[in-house]
């Protein structure tokens, strides 16, 4: 609930078929779990790998700040 009404999230199955694949290569995605931070529709940062609660949290925050 800290976030709600601030952010979006949203899951993508890369594993989905072909119609999926533009998106895993438009945006490189080269290993799982990966996550793609976008503001006003463009890609402003990712993060790449398992991480926990308090990593997100400092990653919202930082791309709520910008």
């Amino acid at each position: 609930q800290e976030y709600f009404n601030k952010l979006m999230v949203g899951l993508y199955d890369v594993y989905g078929g072909s119609e999926n694949s533009s998106a895993v290569s438009e945006y490189n995605i080269t290993a799982l779990p990966t996550l793609l931070f976008f503001k006003e529709g463009k890609l402003v940062n990712r993060h790449i790998g398992v991480c926990g609660s308090e990593d997100l949290r400092v990653l919202f925050d930082e791309l709520l700040k910008s």
